[in-house]
Parts: structure tokens; sequence; C-alpha cells
């Protein structure tokens, strides 16, 4: 709401249009944000074990529902257990894991919060291998709840063959010069 005054000696012939209102309405709700990363630098080498790390985060009000999908790409299998515990998140890989390539991971979080801006849902540490060679192969994160738009978070890895460097030395063990 709003006012205005005549001051100064004017006078104000139409004193019905000094004030007005506008109402503005406000909703409940939560927008969600998901930042992934992994343990390690690139490249990776295949056979390598490492961490997809997964932080979902929510503004507003604590979301209805959350829940985590994690389909991997064929250059990696998950390296730990089916199924897991991560803070107050329930995962499972859906019986995929290594060295079976791909699968999803499926992981629905319990329990309540309290309103706020960039909270922290908890984080997911995802065990997997690289199997497979490639070049920024993406490995895409959906964060989602009930009533509440998802949310995609990415990581780019590389993954090449390990390689040796081998060398071969040649000397004599005796002595003499000539033979």
């Amino acid at each position: 709401a709003a006012s205005v005054v005549a001051g100064g000696g004017v006078g104000d012939g139409v004193a019905d249009n000094n004030s007005g209102t506008f109402n503005t309405a406000v909703t409940p709700g939560s927008s969600l944000s998901v930042a992934k990363s992994k343990s390690v630098p690139d490249p990776v080498l295949t056979g390598g074990d490492f961490n997809f790390v997964l932080d979902p985060r929510f503004s507003g009000d604590f979301p209805a529902g959350p829940a985590l999908n994690d389909p991997l790409p064929a250059n990696f299998c998950f390296a730990g257990p089916t199924t897991f515990s991560a803070g107050n998140w329930n995962c499972s890989t859906g019986g995929s894991v290594c060295p079976a390539a791909g699968g999803t991971l499926a992981c629905t979080r319990v329990g309540t919060g309290t309103a706020g801006l960039n909270l922290a849902l908890g984080i997911v540490t995802v065990p997997v291998r690289a199997i497979a060679t490639g070049t920024g192969v993406n490995n895409t994160a959906t964060l989602s709840a009930t009533a509440v738009t998802p949310v995609n978070g990415s990581v780019a890895t590389t993954i090449i063959d390990p390689a040796a460097d081998l060398r071969a030395n040649k000397r004599k063990s005796w002595p003499q010069a000539a033979i």
C-alpha cells in the first residue's frame, strides 16, 4: 500500500486517488540444484575405480519426495554394492554392478528439513569403475521432487587405456675389452 499527501500549501482537488494497494500472491515452493563431480582428475584409466559425487541442494521450502536418478554411460559400471545408504539417501543400482556396463542409480531421500536458501540435501558418493575408453564421456544425474521442476548435473570424463613405457638396456658383464 502507498499513499501521498499534498504539502507546501498546495491543495489536492481529488483526494480519492491519493492511495493505492496491490496484492502479490506468495505461494510456498522450492527450487532444486545438483552439482556432479568426480573424485579423480582426467584422464581416468580403464579398470580404475573412482567416485562420482552428487551434491543435491534446494532453496525455498523443503522439497517433497526428493529423488536422484543417475544412468551410467556404457563406459562405466557400478563398483559398489547394489544398495547403499548415504546420509538420508537410500540408493539402488537396480542389481547392476561390475562387470555389467551402464545401469541406473536410483536414490530416494527420507526425512524432512526446514526452509532456506541453497541448503544441502546430503552428498551421495557413487563408486564406479571405468571399463571402456572414451573422450568427454558425459554422465548426467537428475534431481527431482514432487511439484518441482527437475534439474540436471553433469560431469565429463576422458577414459584411456593404461600404457607402459618399456625400456631395454644391454651391457656386457665382463671386464675384457676384446673377446
